[in-house]
């Protein structure tokens, strides 16, 4: 279950632009957003994090109280989150 959200997640990375041209400042860049997406994912039960690895995979076709869980979810995890995970998070969702 965690592994389908670790995908899930990953997926959502990847579309992350880069922000600079260095390839080093980016892929530090990178971890630290699959830092933070890996923290979200222990930080859920089983259950949840399926659910949130279903939904980020499907964003686009949410009914929307699925599109309101997802958001409340990355929401509420991510303001547990350390300063720089916390940004990573932010940058790479919106």
């Amino acid at each position: 279950m965690v592994s389908d959200l670790w995908g899930a997640m990953m997926a959502q990375i990847q579309h992350f632009p880069r922000m600079q041209p260095d390839c080093e400042s980016y892929e530090q860049e990178l971890a630290v957003q699959t830092q933070a997406f890996s923290q979200v994912g222990a930080d859920l039960g089983t259950l949840e994090a399926q659910r949130l690895a279903n939904n980020l995979q499907r964003t686009g076709s949410l009914t929307d109280d699925e599109a309101c869980w997802t958001t409340r979810t990355l929401y509420t995890q991510g303001i547990a989150l350390r300063d720089r995970h916390k940004n990573a998070l932010a940058l790479t969702a919106g």
